[in-house]
């Protein structure tokens, strides 16, 4: 049952990170690029932290950077799809 919340949590995360650059994109498409490199360099920061933590708070920061390195995989994969349908059907 834990699974299904962790699911559940990636789906909401990588939502509002979706939602976040298709509204970047609307208004300048190179800007959409921005929230997907910030919350990858937050990933990064926070496995730094799980390697250099002790005991179980190394587990947690983990854990909490997988997921949102996950919702930022599939944020970045939904935009690309965003940008080809958008981009086909401007020709």
């Amino acid at each position: 049952m834990e699974q299904l919340y962790l699911i559940f949590l990636i789906v909401i995360l990588s939502t509002i990170l979706f939602l976040t650059t298709i509204f970047l994109y609307k208004k300048n498409p190179k800007m959409s690029i921005v929230p997907i490199i910030s919350t990858a360099t937050l990933t990064i920061i926070i496995f730094v932290f799980a390697l250099s933590a002790d005991g179980w708070d190394g587990l947690i920061f983990a854990i909490l950077g997988a997921l949102i390195g996950v919702a930022t995989i599939l944020s970045s994969i939904a935009l690309l799809i965003y940008h080809i349908i958008k981009k086909n059907q401007n020709n």
